[in-house]
């Protein structure tokens, strides 16, 4: 069985991911259908990106915000 700790530390890193897709499109004022042409995917996969319970890959969402003509850098900090 899963730590819930764990579970919930999951399901909000997933949120906030899926929230900065969600902001960087409307940023860029792209509809999700011009995001499925510049990723080369269906809209239904856009959608799905957005709205998706599952954790989503670095990869797909480099790519998402790059359709939205942004980028994105980590920064590892210690404390």
């Amino acid at each position: 069985m899963p730590n819930p700790a764990d579970v919930e530390y999951q399901e909000r890193a997933t949120n906030a991911l899926q929230m900065a897709l969600h902001n960087a499109r409307k940023r860029s004022g792209l509809k999700q259908t011009e995001i499925a042409r510049r990723m080369k995917i269906p809209q239904a996969n856009v959608s799905r990106i957005e709205h998706s319970t599952d954790a989503i890959t670095f990869k797909t969402f480099a790519a998402y915000l790059k359709a939205c003509g942004f980028s994105f850098a980590i920064d590892l900090k210690s404390f």
